[in-house]
């Protein structure tokens, strides 16, 4: 073990592993072994060819150091294994005119069309230590028409269960780091098996030499040599084999005598089991001859136990019949006193009635009638007021506090009411320009946010959209978008030459959103881009540059191309220096062109001629060419906070626009509300005014003596009637309840006969 890993203390077992597409199992399948701490070993059995060494040489490709052989027992034969053989699932070898012709599983479609296949591998171990999870997986990508050499091998790791069938959404184009970062989060990916192998050697506590060795137990090689065969058969077997033969004699002699002593054993106990179960049955029989009797499965029994019931009930109910008759009674008693005590109640309610009318003249009933109605008015003047109170605040001030003020209000707001529409319509008008405008600032202040995170997560001034394409392409070939750089992402203008970066992006605007691509990949990359739905992507230009060429580039001094700097460290560079010197796209930096000079020049402000040719005007037009520095990036944010300036005043703006609507709105509202509602309806100081008067006759009524006497009186005798009424309903019900109950008996005695049962012919056990 080396000295960098660690030593500690860990418990790693297999729990899951999850194959796709590997050798003879076709599609997803999932193998768990056995992680019980008591049994932790999992034993492959099986017929020849059913997968046990497909299933072991998993375990090698993706745990192994590389190189590390298959299992013999699937290597026999003329069937050589690897990964590219157990992706395309190699069935045998046929014999055919053209010579011996593997045989694979999957790669062609049932049509026999060419399409791209995917596989993986991923072993799932838990930690019994402290519960961790590792996942350790090796994805295989192969496209159309890819032989050996062209698999991809992507590897990655993660601290949860990795479910490798969620790569199949990206089966059309071969797998990325990116795309495994993305499915995964936090997963950790590697770009070659040394580095992976190096990184779950050392969360394992394994090392090369520990899986070589591991190996070697696994494949359980048998002896090759003469002399190891010699060796085994002749000089250690025979004395092992007496030794052996003699320890398993005695074994079986022993375990024979002790199965017949336990066999004995089992039967005594059985025997005296059914002893004491048959003693428990001979009981039960005796007494189910009692119970026969009243057995409800036999019409005779049923017919008894039927009878028995209707003559209990019929005893019962004969017994609570004379209950039933008195308290009919009884309630009829009651019922006759309640009504004497009301006739005598309501006679002195009368008396008493007749002389408070003498007294008042009836006044004081009237008077409380008029209070309350007087009290109703006051609580909907008040809600009145305080609603119509809010809508003055909200549009035209204070509510008016007198009857004058009120009409010229009024007065005022019918006047306001007649120029609504034309105040409405521009008042509209403003507003929804306003809105518009607010929509333009906001889709500018994001496209703006968005150049700025762009800007500084891919320290590049290419757009959006220019990305988008890009990823597309880099995913479609299978290539990392830094081997696919735009033309504008490896030049800018020299830091002392800034005067002439509008220069830079109009001269060489042409190359400028230009895909540069090595000739290395050119094969097949045509096809492979014809994947890409075309409605999905802006069109796009590549070129392919041999980076193996060494271009003699030379700027003239005065011109466009001497101002410029490179990205010395793409291998693109040493071509676009000759692109950028060249006739087509270089020119003479100059003050002021000059006409009379027919050589290509440019103005700093952008302008171009060129022979017979001019061209001026940077409308419209994106500069993306150029470096990321901590000046663009501070261009960028006070552009940005420019915007969001603008678009925050021409909001707030958009808000005071809303908020006169709604005033003009409130103002309509009221007007219309207040058009025929008097001052009374809201004179709150009147209603209260009434209630005052009303409770003060009142109270100079109600303070004659004789006259509290006779009130106090009535209340007193309509309590007491009140309470005779409440008897006289009791007793009444119970008078209801007591006759169904006697009904209802008779009637259940008259239909069920005398109801007479004789007792003695049950048991009495039953």
């Amino acid at each position: 073990m080396n000295d960098s890993m660690a030593i500690v203390a860990d418990r790693w077992m297999l729990e899951s592993r999850q194959l796709v597409n590997w050798g003879s199992y076709n599609g997803y399948h999932e193998f768990r072994p056995s992680t019980d701490a008591q049994a932790p070993v999992t034993l492959l059995a099986g017929a020849s060819e059913s997968g046990k060494s497909t299933l072991v040489d998993a375990q090698i490709s993706l745990l192994y150091p590389t190189g590390t052989p298959y299992n013999k027992a699937s290597n026999s034969g003329k069937s050589e294994r690897n990964d590219y053989t157990y992706l395309r699932g190699m069935a045998g070898i046929n014999d055919s005119a053209e010579g011996e012709r593997p045989v694979y599983l999957r790669g062609r479609g049932d049509d026999g069309t060419p399409h791209n296949i995917w596989g993986a591998i991923v072993d799932t171990y838990v930690n019994h230590s402290d519960g961790g999870l590792l996942s350790c997986a090796k994805f295989l990508y192969l496209t159309t028409g890819d032989g050996k050499d062209g698999l991809r091998r992507r590897y990655a790791t993660w601290n949860r269960k990795i479910d490798p069938r969620a790569m199949d959404r990206y089966r059309d184009v071969p797998f990325t780091a990116n795309m495994l970062r993305e499915m995964y989060p936090e997963c950790e990916t590697y770009p070659n098996a040394e580095t992976f192998h190096a990184a779950i050697w050392h969360i394992m506590g394994l090392s090369a030499e520990a899986c070589r060795l591991l190996h070697k137990i696994q494949s359980a090689d048998a002896p090759a040599r003469l002399d190891d065969i010699f060796k085994q058969g002749v000089l250690d077997v025979p004395e092992a084999i007496a030794i052996a033969r003699n320890t398993v004699d005695d074994y079986e002699r022993y375990h024979e005598n002790f199965h017949i002593m336990e066999e004995k054993i089992k039967r005594v106990g059985k025997l005296r089991a059914i002893q004491n179960l048959y003693g428990e049955y001979s009981a039960k029989r005796n007494e189910l001859g009692e119970y026969r009797r009243a057995d409800p499965e036999t019409e005779a029994g049923e017919a008894a136990i039927t009878a028995w019931a209707i003559s209990r009930m019929a005893g019962e109910i004969r017994a609570g019949i004379p209950a039933a008759e008195r308290a009919i009674e009884d309630a009829r008693l009651r019922i006759g006193q309640a009504d004497l005590r009301i006739q005598g109640l309501d006679a002195q309610i009368d008396a008493v009635r007749e002389r408070l009318e003498g007294l008042d003249n009836g006044n004081l009933l009237r008077l409380k009638n008029d209070l309350q109605r007087a009290r109703r008015d006051r609580e909907e003047t008040r809600v009145r007021r305080q609603r119509l109170a809010a809508r003055f605040e909200r549009t035209s001030g204070k509510l008016p506090t007198d009857e004058t003020s009120w009409d010229d209000m009024r007065a005022a707001l019918a006047e306001t009411a007649r120029s609504y529409d034309k105040r409405r319509a521009e008042l509209d008008s403003a507003y929804e320009e306003l809105v518009a405008r607010r929509a333009a600032f906001g889709e500018e202040r994001e496209r703006l946010r968005r150049d700025y995170e762009r800007a500084r997560r891919q320290k590049s001034r290419v757009t959006d959209a220019m990305a988008d394409a890009r990823d597309l392409i880099a995913r479609a070939t299978g290539l990392d978008a830094a081997e696919l750089p735009y033309v504008a992402e490896l030049m800018d203008v020299k830091e002392n030459e800034e005067r002439w970066r509008t220069a830079m992006n109009v001269a060489y605007a042409p190359i400028a959103q230009t895909i540069l691509v090595d000739r290395r990949h050119e094969a097949g990359f045509a096809a492979k881009v014809s994947a890409i739905d075309p409605t999905h992507m802006i069109r796009r230009t590549w070129r392919f540059v041999d980076t193996r060429q060494t271009h003699d580039a030379k700027s003239e001094e005065g011109w466009l191309s001497s101002k410029l700097r490179y990205r010395e460290d793409s291998p693109f560079a040493s071509w676009l220096k000759t692109q950028t010197a060249s006739q087509r796209y270089d020119a003479a930096c100059v003050d002021a062109i000059d006409d009379a000079d027919e050589r290509r020049q440019v103005q700093a402000d952008g302008q171009i001629k060129s022979g017979a040719h001019g061209f001026h005007g940077t409308k419209g037009m994106t500069p993306v060419i150029g470096f990321i520095n901590e000046t663009y990036l501070a261009q960028l944010r006070e552009r940005v906070s420019r915007k969001e300036r603008e678009y925050a005043d021409v909001d707030q703006r958009c808000g005071q626009a809303k908020r006169d609507l709604e005033l003009l709105h409130d103002e309509r509202a009221l007007a219309d509300a207040v058009a025929d509602m008097p001052w009374r309806e809201i004179d709150v100081f009147a209603a209260e005014k009434l209630v005052d008067e009303l409770k003060t006759q009142i109270d100079r009524i109600e303070g004659d003596p004789e006259l509290k006497t006779l009130r106090e009186r009535l209340d007193e005798l309509a309590r007491q009637r009140d309470e005779a009424g409440r008897t006289r309903y009791h007793a009444q019900a119970d008078l209801d309840g007591a006759q169904k109950a006697e009904r209802l008996e008779t009637q259940w005695l008259a239909s069920h006969d005398d109801g007479t049962f004789d007792e003695s012919t049950i048991p009495e056990t039953v």
